[in-house]
């Protein structure tokens, strides 16, 4: 989820944009997933990290992880992309969940036509947490449900 793109004038994240990732969170969490992401990591925008600080936790977050689910109700960031091909490159599946206007680049495109990368579309914010558990449900071991 991208940090920038969600913070209110304070420095925090806008309410509604919290409350949309806090139910894509528990979603994660119903099937038995942690979470590690900036949001969490930097408390909502609450604690201000330096670029090497949080850069180094998101490519340590990612190395620690078996899947990459990139959830955005914005744009994706050159930073998205850049995680992904990190991601990419330690062989993990790597799930977007973008709205149906979101553009992504023709890479990404190619990646989802060779089945390395997921695509899921929506309409609808709400639509979300439903299609997350869906989309993550054939990852998740019976140990971890």
């Amino acid at each position: 989820m991208p940090i920038s793109d969600n913070l209110a004038s304070d420095g925090t994240f806008r309410p509604e944009k919290r409350r949309f990732y806090e139910s894509v969170i528990d979603s994660f969490a119903s099937l038995g997933l942690k979470v590690e992401s900036a949001a969490l990591n930097e408390n909502w925008g609450k604690i201000k990290l330096p670029p090497v600080k949080f850069t180094a936790y998101d490519i340590e977050a990612i190395e620690r992880s078996d899947i990459l689910a990139v959830v955005t109700s914005e744009r994706l960031t050159r930073d998205m992309y850049l995680e992904v091909g990190w991601a990419l490159a330690l062989r993990q599946p790597v799930l977007f969940f973008i709205a149906a206007s979101t553009n992504v680049t023709f890479m990404i495109e190619g990646l989802r036509e060779l089945d390395r990368v997921t695509v899921v579309r929506y309409d609808a914010e709400a639509d979300v947490p439903q299609l997350v558990k869906d989309a993550l449900r054939p990852f998740v071991t019976p140990n971890k449900q």
